[in-house]
């Protein structure tokens, strides 16, 4: 199954120019592990740059090129890549050998555990969350935005399922709850720039784990 739920293309853009923090680069470059639509998207950005430094960065592109990279995002996207294991590339970079057999996860609260990574955005960590089957997590909003990436298992929110690959955002205009899929744990790459901001009947209770 691909993802249903991409990179948009202005993050897009700034991934392909390096303008991106290590944090969003490292979601990004995951994305594209698993999506073969866009990481199609992403080669033909990367071609059209190449064009631009091929002419020193003084000359406008082409009709041409640009006729070719819109040719390009528009072709059915490649087969899938081959990823061994849950975790991709790219966050095994970030793993120490000796621990990838086995994650030190550390326990969040009741249903949720987390492995923080070793990179942050505005001073908040990067971290690997790990979610029990069935489990609910309870209205809340938040103070930035938030970036969740789905390694496994799956849940719904706001009417949408999020799978295997699929990328899905959130900003402070978003209060929700979300409905991990029954089974096998949910395990995500998460990254946000501020705190989550429990609400409802059981924010005081959330407010007692957490800390991200």
């Amino acid at each position: 199954m691909r993802p249903s739920f991409h990179v948009p293309e202005d993050l897009l853009l700034a991934y392909s120019a390096g303008r991106t923090d290590e944090a969003t680069a490292l979601v990004v470059a995951t994305h594209l592990t698993l999506c073969p639509k866009c990481r199609a998207d992403n080669d033909a950005l990367d071609a059209a740059a190449g064009s631009m430094l091929a002419t020193g960065g003084t000359e406008a592109v082409s009709d041409a090129v640009l006729e070719s990279v819109m040719r390009k995002l528009d072709e059915p996207a490649p087969v899938e890549p081959v990823v061994e294991g849950v975790l991709p590339r790219p966050i095994l970079r970030y793993i120490p050998e000796a621990q990838r057999k086995e994650l030190p996860w550390h326990h969040l609260m009741p249903g949720a555990d987390e492995l923080r990574l070793p990179l942050a955005r505005n001073g908040v960590p990067a971290r690997l969350t790990r979610t029990r089957g069935g489990f609910v997590l309870p209205k809340h909003t938040h103070a930035g935005s938030e970036m969740t990436l789905v390694l496994s298992g799956g849940f719904e929110d706001r009417g949408e399922h999020y799978a295997r690959g699929d990328l899905s955002f959130c900003d402070p205009s978003v209060t929700h709850t979300i409905h991990f899929d029954r089974g096998d744990p949910c395990i995500a790459l998460v990254v946000n720039d501020a705190r989550l901001v429990p609400k409802g009947p059981f924010s005081n209770f959330v407010a007692l784990f957490v800390d991200f």
